[in-house]
């Protein structure tokens, strides 16, 4: 507050000449000087010339109260001012009252103290009394209990009380510029003070006791406290100006004071000693006469007297006072019975305020948002909603919504509207009032949404509407598509935040219909599940609470709407990524664990188990439950925590996958009906899962043994009635506790250790099945693999063994591929390679597509012509007649696809062995044993392509691409063939196609052969 508005004003020099012809009057004593006593014939022109700038030209009572305490501010700093003799040269810079003060004579405590006395200014002198230090408020204190000690009248007494209640009270729960300004004037004067206060250690000390509070009263007591004592003051003064807002406040304080210890207490008094003083005081009243009230028309001030003396004699009953009481008990006595007859002398009945005037007094309090009322705003909401008109409750709580964001009030008003709509409340105010707590729901902070969605829905799956009638919910459909509309259309443009904060919206009023639009728009579209998905993740609210729940909704929502009608692969895909997306641990836990919206125990307990039986779904079905139950393996688990699967009856959960895997053998049986049969797809992912589940158990298992050896020797058991193959697959779970169990016909081919292998005495391998077993070992794992091939026993030196060991894996080979996945094909081709590179196997490469004898050198294509012939002479085996009726037509595409898969890889190693951009040092080496070769490649794969049924597409499209790459060779090394040459090529080309039963095949090969 600058210099200038303090001078610039008629007011402030009314006040300079009441104080100037008061020092006159004084005269010839300086004013400075002036006695108690002397008051009433010096003080009056400064008393006139307040009431003159307070009293006769304001008119509002805000600036009547502002001037009071400007002037008080003004005066006591000049005594501050005095007292403290500041050089003068560093007031004027510094002390923004300079001027004004320098306009006034010397003045001293005597003048404050009357002034104060005077107009009745007891509670601003305390405002600006809290502004000192802890010392220097004492000294100050101890001046105004000499001054009114002195030669004691009434008004002294009362202005000694008045200033020790408001001294209880405490300071306001604000600070106004005039109590900073003076503050700053305290700390001044403070410093200029530089010796210690003599009685700063009987300074006030803050009570540690001082444990009870007003917010310990409930709330409709403290409504009726107040109610009565703004209706008293009402009645006693002056409505003229009546600041209703202060008096509320006031009365507040009042309040808090009369029920919480002071804040500070006197120290070197005993408990006796008070008890002592008090009494003494009463008896000099009561003789006085100062304590008679009127009996039927009680003051604010005798209601005060009279809970206070209720509480005094509570208080008194205390056994925590029982050490102060020894050897004083007549004392106790005594004030206890003059107590007990003050309090009988004070027998007015209490008023009570009405319910209206109640209610009247906290729409004001709610309406000006005034502190110390934290339970009005509940109280409000339920049961004084029934002390107003609907109309006037909605439009209270519609000005003052921000009162009522809170989870708790919103429980409060959901309730109370529930019983608004089950009583005869008009619709339109339930409608009205349904909305209001819609919109006081969407300001709340997402914490506070999910906390309010969790309740409601441990409550209702239904939210909010699960409690109201349809006549009140009418028109939500058409919000709630707006609302989803709206996400997917803004998409990617709009804020995450605002989306999370529409679907919220919607969700606390019908939480399951809210989720059913998520998962219809999650699948159906195109790109919406990534969005929907992390929408939810924010929404940790709409979680089912394990335990709480029978069942999880969203899991619920999800087979309702759209479990059964996916209808594409599109739509597939979008439902696993959509869980796959709500699976994230994207939360952590009140206990530092991770949390995600959806758990991958319950995506397995709705959407797997009960689909995994053999006889309990569509083989397409299946190959999905694969695909979720893979996801559900995926999912960031915690290391030092057991695996969510171990709780999912993780071991019923391998055998169930292991007779699926039993069923794969019957693949290409004809399929009774009603009978499922398991897809070649079903099978790769089958045995993916399985080894995925296989290494997650097994580390449980080695983790605590003998938490599960029970279990583990029950699936074993289980097992062991299935195909031998099957144990091999649950190696990961076995860990050391069993043998691998292999037909005994294996071990005669191999040379396996006793203690890890065992044979088993099964019909089905006889005499000559070893290389089968073993070759289907081969297939099995890595690891097993390389136990074959380490252990296989053949003796190069004999060339009848190798013969013979080259015909019966021919032999072998045709019986295991048509049940191959590609998987277990690509193993087995790694396991050729080896043989045919170190010589195991023997397959002499016989010129069968050539008329005339190359001059190349083809040492270094060996291996990729030879493992073509052989596998040209697997299908020449597996096409004859003998074999004709083995495999559906199924059976023969899928294997077409195996082989056209394998043929890739001989092209892929072929090509690779010639730079795809000539140099100088490499221009034309090895191009032309490339196109021999890629034309050898032609011939097999179309000749194979010819023998198998139904000439499967795969095989086509890789001629094609043998074709693509002898064109790209070609431009590469132009030089590799002579006009002549092409010309043959492209004839022998053109014959080899004619052999294909599809005339577009033939057309497509014919155009590309006449490119080249």
């Amino acid at each position: 507050m600058d210099q200038e508005s303090w001078l610039s004003c008629e007011k402030t020099a009314v006040l300079q000449g009441g104080f100037v012809l008061a020092n006159q009057i004084c005269q010839p004593e300086p004013l400075l000087s002036l006695k108690k006593e002397e008051w009433d014939q010096i003080g009056c022109p400064i008393v006139n010339a307040i009431k003159e700038i307070c009293e006769h030209s304001l008119k509002d009572t805000k600036d009547r109260v502002h001037w009071r305490k400007r002037i008080l501010c003004i005066v006591w700093s000049k005594i501050l001012e005095v007292r403290n003799k500041e050089d003068i040269d560093t007031r004027w810079k510094e002390d923004p009252l300079f001027s004004v003060q320098n306009s006034l004579p010397d003045i001293n405590h005597t003048v404050l103290f009357e002034l104060v006395k005077s107009m009745s200014f007891s509670t601003i002198y305390v405002e600006l009394l809290l502004c000192f230090q802890p010392a220097e408020r004492c000294e100050e204190l101890k001046l105004l209990v000499d001054h009114v000690t002195s030669s004691s009248t009434e008004a002294d007494v009362k202005l000694l009380l008045e200033v020790w209640w408001e001294i209880l009270k405490g300071k306001r729960g604000y600070l106004d510029a005039l109590d900073q300004l003076f503050t700053t004037q305290c700390s001044r004067s403070m410093m200029s003070t530089t010796e210690p206060s003599p009685l700063a250690s009987k300074r006030f000390k803050p009570d540690p006791e001082s444990t009870c509070n007003a917010t310990d009263l409930s709330i409709e007591i403290k409504l009726q406290n107040i109610s009565r004592t703004v209706s008293l003051k009402k009645r006693d003064e002056v409505l003229d100006g009546f600041d209703l807002i202060e008096i509320i406040r006031e009365a507040q304080r009042d309040l808090a004071a009369t029920l919480t210890p002071a804040e500070t207490k006197p120290r070197g008094m005993t408990f006796i000693q008070a008890m002592q003083v008090t009494l003494e005081i009463i008896c000099s009243w009561e003789v006085m006469g100062l304590l008679k009230m009127p009996s039927n028309d009680p003051s604010v001030m005798g209601i005060r007297l009279k809970d206070s003396l209720d509480r005094v004699l509570t208080s008194l009953e205390q056994p925590s006072h029982a050490k102060d009481l020894v050897g004083n008990g007549q004392t106790l006595n005594n004030l206890r019975v003059t107590l007990k007859g003050l309090t009988a002398s004070l027998s007015f009945t209490l008023p009570e305020s009405s319910a209206a005037e109640v209610a009247n007094m906290s729409i004001t309090i709610l309406d000006h948002h005034l502190e110390g009322f934290e339970g009005l705003p509940g109280l409000f909401a339920s049961k004084l909603s029934q002390n107003f008109s609907e109309t006037e409750w909605i439009q209270c709580l519609e000005r003052n919504g921000s009162l009522f964001q809170t989870k708790e009030l919103l429980m409060t008003l959901i309730s109370t509207l529930t019983a608004k709509c089950q009583s005869d409340a008009d619709v339109q105010h339930c409608k009205k009032l349904k909305d209001i707590i819609v919109n006081l729901f969407s300001h709340l902070s997402l914490p506070d949404k999910n906390a309010t969605l969790s309740e409601m829905l441990s409550i209702s799956r239904k939210g909010l509407h699960g409690f109201l009638p349809s006549s009140v919910t009418i028109g939500f459909s058409e919000k709630l598509n707006l609302a989803f509309n709206s996400i997917i259309q803004s998409g990617a443009n709009n804020s995450l935040d605002a989306a999370v904060s529409a679907v919220a919206r919607v969700a606390f009023q019908n939480p399951e219909a809210t989720l059913r639009r998520c998962c219809h728009m999650a699948v159906v579209n195109l790109g919406a599940h990534t969005l929907i998905g992390e929408i939810l993740q924010q929404l940790s609210g709409l979680m089912s609470s394990p335990g709480v729940q029978k069942d999880n909704l969203l899991c619920r929502c999800l087979k309702d709407t759209v479990w059964s009608k996916l209808s594409s692969l599109q739509e597939e895909n979008q439902f696993l990524q959509f869980l796959a997306e709500l699976m994230k641990c994207s939360r952590t836990g009140s206990t530092g664990e991770k949390l995600s919206f959806l758990r991958p125990e319950e995506v397995l307990h709705v959407f797997v188990q009960p689909y995994l039986l053999p006889a309990s779904s569509s083989s397409s079905n299946l190959e999905f439950c694969l695909r979720l139950l893979q996801c559900t393996l995926s999912q960031e688990t915690r290391s030092d925590s057991v695996h969510w699967i171990m709780s999912c009856s993780p071991f019923p959960l391998l055998y169930c996958l292991t007779q699926l895997l039993n069923e794969c053998s019957r693949c290409w049986d004809q399929a009774v009906e009603s009978e499922m049969r398991i897809s070649m797809q079903s099978k790769e992912l089958l045995l993916s899962v399985l080894h995925t589940l296989g290494i997650i158990v097994g580390k449980e298992v080695a983790r605590a043994p003998d938490a599960w050896s029970r279990a583990l020797f029950w699936l074993y058991s289980k097992v062991e009635e299935l195909d031998w193959t099957v144990r091999f697959y649950l190696m990961d779970v076995w860990g050391n506790h069993f043998k691998y169990e292999v037909p005994n016909s294996l071990l005669s081919v191999c040379d396996l250790p006793e203690q890890e292998w065992s044979g088993l005495d099964l019909p089905q391998y006889g005499q000559g099945t070893g290389l089968v077993a073993w070759f289907e070992c081969c297939a099995l794992s890595d690891r097993v693999h390389e136990a074959m091939l380490e252990s296989l026993s053949l003796n190069l030196l004999k060339p009848d063994e190798v013969n013979m060991f080259g015909k019966g894996l021919l032999v072998a080979t045709c019986q295991i591929l048509p049940w191959c996945t590609s998987g277990e094909w690509e193993r087995l081709l790694k396991v050729l390679q080896e043989l045919l590179l170190s010589d195991k196997l023997y397959v002499p490469y016989s010129l069968e597509y050539v008329d005339f004898l190359p001059l190349l050198d083809l040492r270094s294509f060996a291996g990729e012509l030879r493992l073509s012939v052989f596998l040209l002479r697997i299908f020449q085996l597996l096409c004859s007649s003998s074999c004709s009726d083995w495999l559906p037509p199924q059976g023969w595409a899928h294997t077409g696809r195996l082989y056209a898969n394998a043929m890739r890889g001989i092209i892929s190693s072929v090509t690779e062995k010639i730079p795809t951009t000539p140099s100088p040092k490499t221009s034309g080496t090895c191009s032309q044993e490339v196109l021999f070769v890629l034309t050898q490649l032609f011939c097999h794969v179309l000749h194979v392509q010819v023998m198998i049924p139904g000439q499967p597409e795969a095989l086509f499209l890789c001629a094609l691409e043998i074709l693509t790459n002898y064109e790209s060779v070609l431009s590469a090394y132009p030089n590799s063939c002579s006009a002549l040459q092409g010309l043959n090529t492209r004839h022998f080309f053109t014959t080899i196609t004619d052999n294909l039963n599809s005339a577009d095949m033939k057309a497509a090969l014919h155009q590309k052969i006449a490119q080249l």
